[in-house]
């Protein structure tokens, strides 16, 4: 296993190992499942390495395998388009960049958009923009989060006679107080922004852009979120890279089954388009849009949201 810098100079070399995979932390996970950090050094080890579905699901070894394991839900570098063996999930060789996102920024602000109205009352909450931390670790897409959270709201207030409330979250806190202290809430609940791993391994929205529990919402802090000023109809939208990743173990669940209310999400990453169609992202044709229409779209033609119901 040879790893190389941007001017194709040899950083370290381990012997007698496998590449596997290439994590969102610039860790490199090999064929025996041995973790190591971005100086070749040994950090961990998750036991024999799996095939790890699109969808977060875990099955041992061959490719095909329909024999199902528990394992940890690894976070696949969404940033490179080549993060693991045979280029994607299936293995097939294509090379897909799974959060395409994380390619994409913009330099003009939103503005976020509030307004009145009597028909139905919606939330939308916008995470931070994320921060660049190096080479292959730049998750800072600008104002894009605004722009499509703006779009969101407009599209809302022009097909009806509907409050738009808009609240920019960073924190766990932040985001349980915009569900409390903006109702009844009986339209829709919106999300715009990151999600993945946490770096304790949990998966987790992360509205913050800073490091540490606070900032992210998982299983270890999901239970602070409230229901009280929800209607029994409303619906959530998590608008985030691999949110529906992890069936029942999903962030999409665990909120859904802690807020009792049906949640929309979808298992693969999302990038910005003034298109809300779903198509396959083409970084050489696909640009960030520097304005409204903003949309935050599935990286796939055709894709639909995953539904997950309270448990």
């Amino acid at each position: 296993m040879v790893a190389f810098d941007s001017s194709g100079n040899i950083k370290w070399i381990v012997p007698d190992s496998y590449p596997a995979m290439a994590t969102a932390d610039g860790s490199i996970i090999a064929w025996d499942g041995t973790q190591f950090d971005s100086n070749g050094n040994a950090t961990g080890q998750i036991g024999s390495f799996p095939t790890q579905s699109w969808t977060g699901n875990a099955y041992v070894q061959p490719l095909g395998s329909i024999e199902q394991v528990i394992a940890p839900v690894l976070d696949v570098d969404g940033a490179s388009f080549l993060p693991q063996v045979g280029g994607n999930p299936s293995g097939n060789g294509t090379a897909i960049l799974q959060c395409p996102c994380l390619l994409q920024s913009a330099s003009l602000m939103g503005t976020a958009v509030s307004s009145t109205g009597s028909q139905k009352t919606h939330l939308i909450v916008v995470g931070d923009p994320g921060l660049n931390e190096g080479p292959g670790r730049e998750h800072n897409v600008g104002p894009l989060f605004d722009l499509a959270g703006e779009t969101q709201a407009q599209n809302l207030t022009s097909s009806g006679n509907n409050m738009v409330i808009t609240k920019r979250v960073s924190t766990i806190w932040n985001l349980s107080l915009a569900l409390i202290t903006n109702g009844p809430i009986d339209g829709t609940v919106t999300y715009f922004g990151h999600a993945g791993l946490d770096f304790r391994g949990n998966l987790a929205l992360f509205p913050g852009e800073l490091r540490g529990d606070a900032y992210n919402v998982s299983v270890l802090n999901v239970n602070e979120l409230s229901n009280s000023q929800l209607g029994p109809d409303v619906t959530i939208t998590l608008n985030a890279c691999h949110a529906g990743v992890g069936g029942k173990n999903s962030i999409a669940q665990l909120i859904a089954n802690q807020l009792k209310r049906t949640v929309f999400a979808y298992p693969v990453g999302m990038y910005f388009s003034s298109s809300p169609t779903p198509r396959h992202f083409d970084a050489e044709t696909m640009h960030a849009p520097t304005g409204v229409p903003t949309y935050m779209v599935p990286n796939g033609d055709g894709i639909q949201p995953t539904r997950f119901k309270p448990l």
